[in-house]
């Protein structure tokens, strides 16, 4: 998801125990999208009994230290933070997560039209820009051409 989407996602867009989200997207393109990673959900699961037991006023879903609803600014401040408690160095963004998600997708296989869908693209040529760099699917295609017995 964009940064975007993730802080406007409001507690009743979830549904924890199928793990299916509302996103709320660009040009307001509705999609749904699931948690399919056991862990991730268990701890949003987790997330979701605390924030009902403090009783937030907000519908956000996710929400600061005051009660409000999380910025775009301060996801970008949380990711910063965790970073350098990893002690990882270079420059990573959220937005280059989603990045990286989506390149790891397209080389597993996934087909460019559900990419398409779960990145909340309205046009198929803004999901094209992930092909030019999944090099793997280069090297398989072209190893594949080297099998090929010409006559």
């Amino acid at each position: 998801m964009r940064i975007s989407e993730v802080v406007g996602l409001d507690g009743t867009d979830v549904d924890v125990d199928s793990g299916a989200s509302l996103v709320r997207g660009k040009g307001g393109r509705d999609r749904v999208l699931y948690v399919r990673n056991p862990p991730l959900l268990a701890t949003l699961r987790k997330y979701v009994t605390l924030r009902a037991k403090a009783r937030i006023a907000v519908e956000a879903l996710f929400v600061n230290r005051a009660g409000g609803r999380l910025t775009s600014r301060s996801v970008e401040t949380i990711f910063e933070a965790r970073l350098r408690q990893a002690e990882i160095s270079g420059r990573y963004t959220p937005h280059s997560m989603r990045h990286t998600m989506a390149t790891t997708l397209l080389e597993r296989g996934t087909d460019l039209r559900a990419l398409q869908e779960i990145l909340g693209h309205s046009s198929i040529v803004s999901t094209q820009i992930y092909t030019h760099v999944a090099p793997r699917q280069v090297e398989e295609a072209l190893t594949k051409l080297g099998t090929i017995k010409l006559k």
